[in-house]
């Protein structure tokens, strides 16, 4: 809970009771579209993703996904897109179409059914943005920790919030 109190960048491990923050990335826009004719149930997502896992032939390397997230690169990678996708094949289009479209990366949202594009370019974004008109569609702009912190009252020293 205090992770959402504060914001950033973090990497969470284990259950997601280990919780590291990460350096701020610069300012990005992303487009968030939510098909309205698409729902995912949490429990049916995390049941086609543990069969699926059980098939691979090799372990995921936690090492590597680690290194990925302290490094400045924008890729981003979701285990729940193949059985997600294959199940919902319209969510990998969205995705496909956000890259089309100029993302410099995509991805299904959590266990989906949103998925997200990440764009250097707002304007782009917003011209992006109006290919989904038969679909919930959210632009938005990521905040530095300090920039969060500030918009939730929650201050680091002095001040109001959580840290006076």
């Amino acid at each position: 809970m205090p992770f959402f109190l504060f914001g950033g960048r973090a990497l969470a491990v284990n259950r997601g009771d280990e919780i590291y923050p990460l350096e701020d990335a610069p300012k990005q826009t992303i487009v968030v579209v939510s098909p309205r004719d698409i729902g995912v149930s949490t429990k049916d997502a995390y049941q086609w993703l543990s069969a699926e896992l059980t098939n691979r032939a090799k372990a995921p390397n936690i090492w590597g996904f680690c290194a990925l997230c302290w490094s400045r690169q924008e890729t981003v990678s979701n285990d729940f897109e193949g059985p997600v996708f294959s199940r919902h094949p319209r969510l990998r289009e969205i995705r496909d179409g956000l890259l089309k479209r100029g993302a410099a990366n995509a991805a299904l949202a959590g266990s989906g059914s949103a998925v997200f594009g990440i764009y250097r370019n707002p304007a782009r974004a917003r011209r992006a943005a109006r290919a989904f008109p038969e679909d919930s569609v959210f632009v938005v702009e990521t905040l530095s920790r300090e920039k969060y912190g500030r918009a939730m009252g929650v201050t680091r020293h002095g001040g109001q919030g959580l840290g006076s």
